[in-house]
C-alpha cells in the first residue's frame, strides 16, 4: 500500500455511496429541471 492510500471502514463506505446516490438523485433532478425549461423556450 502506498502512503497516498489509506484504508476506509465499512461504515464509511456506505456514508459516502449514501451521500452519491443523494448526489446523483440532485442532479437528476436539475437535469429534469433544465429540460423543462428548456421546452418552455422553444
Amino acid at each position: 500500500m502506498s502512503s497516498v492510500e489509506r484504508v476506509i471502514g465499512a461504515s464509511e463506505v456506505k456514508r459516502r455511496e449514501k451521500q452519491v446516490r443523494e448526489l446523483e438523485r440532485m442532479l437528476g433532478n436539475k437535469t429534469m429541471e433544465n429540460g423543462i425549461r428548456r421546452e418552455a423556450l422553444d
